[in-house]
């Protein structure tokens, strides 16, 4: 009898998360509601940030400044650096929920969120605010599919991925974590940014990985014709890259970290 009573409950409980999904219209307005409110006393903000690299710390700094669109206030990049850290505060987000195939309620590095899955490859195509860099988002590439998760408590995003067909038919995977999340003036901003890339080995022709494989080989030879203390010095400024490189090119995939360093709001 408790097996079945066990059992009954949890169905119900099952039936009850069900039940409580949000469609995809119901949850874009919470996300827009939430944003409303996350930027009601915020102007601009200035989010400096140093990305990790072979070549050591990258800075960068952004601006965003706030501005109404569709009725909804959103916050947009000053300039060309469309890293954006600040959490998706445009109407990216809304967009993506509104056009999902799926939504579910999951568990995501041990908090309630929802996972949303977007499918429609020709809507994916027309988000320009998804092209996080020429080098990841190549005209022959073929949007596939866009998964996100979203926390159910205050609707910031935890993670991002982004899969697009390579020239070469298998995928290329574009993953964003964002984590240690920080209110500036009620405003969450993501303090640590990971970004993975998968598969770009399928980004390139056998042709082309040949050809680098091959000036990298005329490089190291280069090398070996220079003087030792000059070999030396060159070798330590070019070994970080020399190491990506081949990693990259034997596992098909790259990591990048991006940490914030300082926010000023207006």
């Amino acid at each position: 009898m408790h097996k079945i009573l066990s059992v009954v409950c949890v169905l119900s409980f099952t039936s009850s998360l069900a039940l409580a999904q949000p469609s995809a219209e119901e949850l874009a307005t919470r996300i827009e509601a939430a944003q409303a409110r996350q930027l009601a006393d915020i102007n601009s903000i200035t989010i400096r940030t140093e990305m990790s690299t072979p070549m050591g710390d990258m800075p960068s700094s952004t601006r965003y400044v706030k501005e109404m669109k569709d009725g909804q206030p959103v916050l947009r990049p000053v300039g060309d650096d469309d890293m954006n850290v600040a959490g998706m505060h445009d109407d990216t987000l809304t967009r993506l929920t509104r056009n999902a195939s799926n939504i579910e309620s999951v568990r995501h590095d041990g908090r309630q969120s929802y996972r949303i899955l977007v499918d429609d490859a020709e809507f994916l195509r027309s988000l320009d605010e998804l092209q996080m860099g020429d080098e990841m988002m190549e005209d022959d590439l073929t949007p596939k599919e866009a998964t996100v998760w979203v926390n159910a408590d205050d609707y910031t995003v935890q993670r991002m991925r982004f899969i697009q067909i390579g020239p070469q038919g298998g995928d290329v995977t574009v993953q964003v974590d964002f984590s240690d999340y920080r209110r500036h003036r009620g405003l969450p901003v993501a303090h640590s940014v990971n970004l993975s890339i998968d598969g770009i080995d399928q980004m390139i022709s056998s042709e082309e990985a040949a050809m680098a494989r091959a000036q990298m080989e005329e490089l190291k030879a280069q090398l070996e014709t220079m003087p030792e203390a000059q070999r030396a010095m060159i070798e330590a400024q070019l070994a970080p890259q020399i190491a990506q490189f081949e990693q990259m090119m034997s596992s098909g995939g790259t990591e990048m970290a991006i940490r914030v360093v300082d926010v000023t709001v207006e």
